[in-house]
């Protein structure tokens, strides 16, 4: 078996990792193979595809070669949980979700838009979070099995020896690794920042405990060099260049590799000393000594650090610089030209010093005769590293119009697929869904047909919901065709459970719950596993909804039930998940399904449920940095918080979700905030009315009016709409003198609000509703006079005398005399609005509060003889009530 895995380790290393999975394929398929070889079989299909991702530069493929190393590591576990080999893959596990969490930083650093940088990074940080959870557990394996062995010496001769020394080796290099996650999570965020020096503190002293306890092995030298690159990061350069001098002087031939990466560690530490010269001569060396090592970390690394040293000294005017300038100009544009090509940690900052000394301009497509198709390739990819879309298109339109498709497919598709991708990103979607479309169809089994299927629907589903028009119908149509045909043809690969949430999305658009839950489910891969759960709980409490509105009043019909703890079922599955991962609360995944999760229990009764999902992640995110992807999902969560408090009659605590939502920028404003919350609240209460719940009703009822009392008392973070709010509910919940109080507050603390009219009315309304009408006629007359045909003005002076004569029947004529003033002004006005029909009714009613009968029965009889509608249903029901009640 050794011979076979040498050779597949040599596939490997040449770059042939097609030919080492068909060869893998073959060795499993052998029956004179010995047994228990399929456990290896299957493990080195995993950590092939760990390889190849590491040498993938498209980022895409190396977050699909992830997934199925994932898969296949995964699949290891589930069939062979005892195999020796089961605590290395629980290494390699979480060597993915590492290696995921760098590719997202990557991703990152390629964003154009703040928001789309902010959720990649914070995905980033929570791959991270994952890795160290798994290493962790990975670890506590690997140190058992090491110390299962005698502690004593061993004899070389004895085969104890080196299984011993194995599993040592992969103790140490776990603990490496896990150490390396932390340096890496503070690349994540910004220089200077406090969470950036407390994890680069973390990682320089887990760095030099490896060190100090295997100091000859080379992991320990290899974690020497990173304490130092941890030091220098934060500031402690001087620190970090001993550390770099003493591997530096090393003469051990197998820190030859380590000693390079050291070298190019000291370039970055002698700029950042401002010793330009020296820096630029010692990255002219390197790059010297490595002249075959195009695109790797280091060289890209190296061939940034001379372009910015070289940048500095011109900045700087250093004389030989100066005086030497334009061939050091065309030195660093050459240097930053190949470091744009590549995705790697330098692209981004490449990308800004290329353009300072590169400014963009149009390539006319003329001047391209003379460039064969490698040339063209070769500058449509530098293009595309400046993310120049335009002069990339050009290019690869060149290319194609020198490549032969019939001779060499591969060259061509490669071509083509790239202009595909330039075109998305110039937002030309139908153009490269139609390449995306032709290549995915055409050459099924073309290595990248994959991505093509995959940027091919996502190009539909971008002209579908920005493009809009007459052919919306079509693009949605082409969208399902590819997705089925991406299912069909690669059943199992990430990008058919891609096609899968599509199609779910789509069904779900449509109102086919049903169906979009059915696709949802049926995503397999476990990069795409736990959104598909999310969206799928979404379609079956749609359609839960859907079922009981279908149903009407009554009793929750069993589907809709069962609907709605399928739901539940599956936002409790995800989350406890990502809780078992190690997911942090602060992660926007994570509160996302923790929103989604409480957002049900809350519909279903079940606060206290709803609260202890909430509550750590709020506590969590009261500390946390909030960008633009947090904030709107911490105050959502505090919403949610604030309304569990509210009906478990929690009035304190409700208050202090109240200030916290006042300190949290959100792009929603306060008012609607409030008025959405008071709408849900007072839904509910109208719900236990509806239900009889008189219990519930009264606690809910109470509860609410401690929360507004509190709220009230409130002297600091108020706002116009937070106590214009509470002085409606106020009113609402018939306590006119506290809502005198909160008005004429209002009035006094925000003079100027543009809002104060309908303060005033409130009011005038709050006046009367407390029997005070003097007070309520004075603010009503003065709005009158102020906006002698403001409607809602006239109508509350003609409610106050409706009102007071109710208390004095000597106002019954007054009341009478003005409701049908007002309805003779509205008299005119066509159509006639819904106030006129209102001022009849209440001249009827005042007839009646008189009692006269015979008059409201003659008034309501007349408009209706003259009006089939009465302006509205609800005003045609209050007058056939009405005429019932005076005997008509």
């Amino acid at each position: 078996m050794r011979r076979h895995l040498a050779f597949l380790e040599g596939l490997r290393d040449r770059g042939y990792f097609d030919l080492a999975d068909d060869y893998l394929d073959r060795l499993r398929d052998d029956p004179q193979l010995p047994e228990g070889i399929a456990p290896l079989l299957a493990f080195e299909r995993g950590r092939g595809k760990i390889e190849e991702s590491q040498v993938a530069q498209d980022l895409e493929r190396r977050d699909l070669l992830l997934d199925q190393a994932r898969s296949a590591f995964d699949a290891f576990l589930r069939e062979y949980p005892t195999h020796e080999l089961a605590p290395e893959a629980k290494v390699q596990l979480a060597q993915v979700l590492y290696q995921r969490g760098q590719t997202a930083a990557l991703k990152a650093d390629e964003a154009e838009r703040p928001e789309e940088r902010d959720t990649l990074l914070a995905a980033a940080r929570a791959a991270f979070a994952q890795a160290k959870a798994s290493f962790d557990q990975a670890l506590i394996d690997l140190r058992n099995a090491y110390e299962a062995f005698p502690a004593g010496f061993i004899e070389e001769s004895d085969p104890t020896h080196a299984l011993r020394e194995e599993a040592q080796r992969r103790l140490i290099d776990a603990t490496l690794k896990r150490a390396l996650i932390d340096y890496d999570e503070a690349q994540t965020y910004p220089e200077g920042s406090e969470e950036r020096g407390k994890l680069l503190d973390s990682a320089a002293t887990a760095f030099k405990n490896i060190y100090d306890s295997y100091r000859t092995w080379m992991a320990g030298f290899a974690a020497r060099m990173w304490q130092g690159k941890s030091l220098e990061e934060n500031g402690e350069i001087g620190s970090a260049m001993g550390i770099y001098n003493e591997l530096l002087g090393h003469d051990d031939p197998r820190l030859t590799q380590l000693q390079r990466q050291v070298a190019f560690f000291k370039v970055i530490a002698h700029r950042k000393r401002e010793e330009y010269p020296l820096a630029e001569r010692l990255a002219r060396e390197w790059l010297a000594l490595s002249r075959g090592d195009t695109g790797s970390y280091e060289r890209l690394g190296v061939q940034l650090e001379l372009a910015k040293n070289i940048d500095a000294m011109l900045e700087a005017e250093y004389g030989p610089a100066v005086s030497n300038k334009e061939n050091l100009v065309k030195d660093l544009v050459q240097q930053l030209s190949e470091v744009v090509r590549y995705a790697s940690p330098y692209k981004a900052e490449a990308v800004d010093l290329l353009r300072k000394y590169r400014p963009g301009s149009t390539i006319d497509p003329r001047s391209l005769a003379g460039l064969s198709f490698d040339q063209a390739m070769e500058r449509a990819r530098e293009e595309m590293g400046l993310r120049s879309w335009e002069n990339a298109i050009v290019l690869f339109q060149a290319a194609l119009s020198k490549a032969n498709p019939s001779r060499d497919p591969s060259r061509a598709n490669e071509a083509r697929y790239l202009l595909a991708f330039c075109l998305y990103s110039t937002r030309r979607y139908h153009e490269a869904a139609v390449l995306a479309d032709f290549l995915a169809r055409r050459y099924p089994e073309w290595d990248s047909s994959l991505g093509a299927a995959e940027l091919g629907m996502g190009a539909l589903a971008m002209a579908y919901e920005s493009v809009g028009g007459p052919g919306q119908a079509e693009d949605l149509a082409r969208l399902r065709s590819l997705a089925h045909y991406t299912i069909a043809t690669w059943p199992d690969a990430a990008q058919a459970d891609v096609a899968r949430i599509l199609l779910g999305d789509v069904a779900l658009g449509q109102g086919r719950y049903a169906e979009a839950a059915e696709a949802f489910e049926s995503v397999k891969t476990p990069a795409h596993a736990l959104e598909a759960r999310g969206k799928a709980a979404a379609a079956h409490w749609r359609r839960s909804l859907l079922l009981r509105k279908e149903a009407g009043e009554g009793p929750v019909p069993p589907e809709a039930r069962a609907e709605a703890d399928r739901a539940l079922e599956l936002l409790r599955s995800a989350y406890d998940e990502r809780v078992e991962s190690r997911v942090p609360p602060t992660d926007p995944e994570r509160l996302r399904n923790a929103g989604d999760l409480a957002e049900i229990l809350l519909a279903e009764s079940r606060p206290e449920d709803a609260l202890a999902v909430l509550d750590p992640h709020v506590e969590a995110m009261a500390t946390a940095t909030l960008n633009s992807v947090t904030r709107p999902l911490s105050s959502r969560l505090l919403r949610l918080r604030l309304q569990a408090h509210i009906t478990q009659g929690q009035t304190e605590e409700a208050l202090a979700d109240m200030n916290a939502l006042e300190s949290v920028e959100t792009d929603e404003p306060l008012t609607q905030l409030f008025f959405g919350l008071g709408r849900v609240l007072e839904a509910e209460m109208e719900a236990q009315r509806q239900a009889g719940d008189i219990a519930r009703l009264n606690a809910s009822r109470d509860a609410f009016q401690k929360f507004l009392d509190a709220l009230i008392e409130s002297r600091s973070g108020q706002s116009y709409a937070s106590l214009q709010w509470a002085g409606e509910q106020m009113l609402a919940l018939e306590r006119p003198g506290r809502a005198v109080e909160i008005f004429r507050r209002v009035l006094e603390e925000f003079p100027e609000n543009p809002g104060l009219l309908r303060t005033r009315l409130k009011l005038s309304a709050a006046y009367r509703q407390d029997h005070k009408f003097k007070e309520a006629w004075s603010i009503a007359a003065k709005l009158v006079a102020e906006h002698p045909r403001g409607l809602d003005f006239l109508i509350e002076q003609c409610q106050i005398l409706e009102d007071w004569a109710e208390v004095e029947p000597g106002y019954w004529n007054v009341a009478i005399r003005h409701w049908q003033d007002l309805a003779k002004k509205l008299e005119g006005t066509r159509p006639r609005p819904p106030e006129y029909y209102e001022c009849w009714y209440h001249v009827a009613l005042c007839q009646l509060g008189k009692g006269s009968s015979d008059a409201a029965r003659r008034t309501l009889k007349s408009v209706m003889a003259l009006s089939e509608t009465l302006g509205s249903p609800e005003i045609k029901q209050k007058y056939e009530q009405l005429l019932r009640q005076v005997g008509g």
